[in-house]
């Protein structure tokens, strides 16, 4: 396993519809904001959000509060998770 691939749980549907949709509003919010331009702010690669957004792998906990900020979406509202935006218990 590569230092890649340990960054990525497996995905549920349920979970995996929400992620994808979140990336797929902000991307078309701003035209011409890119997959790329959301991994940067992420602090990823633009292969990951393409991974993340066709449903193939869910990121772990450390990227997953990085991309409810930067898709301007709740934490919980796409993680399905109780936690609040510092990543504690609610």
């Amino acid at each position: 396993m590569t230092d890649q691939d340990e960054r990525y749980v497996t995905i549920t549907p349920k979970t995996g519809a929400r992620l994808a949709a979140a990336i797929k509003t902000r991307l078309a919010a701003e035209p011409g904001f890119t997959q790329a331009e959301l991994a940067q702010a992420v602090g990823t690669t633009q292969q990951a959000v393409a991974n993340w957004e066709n449903g193939h792998y869910m990121p772990k906990d450390d990227a997953r509060f990085a991309i409810a900020d930067a898709t301007g979406t709740a934490y919980g509202e796409i993680f399905n998770d109780p936690r609040d935006e510092a990543g504690h218990a609610a």
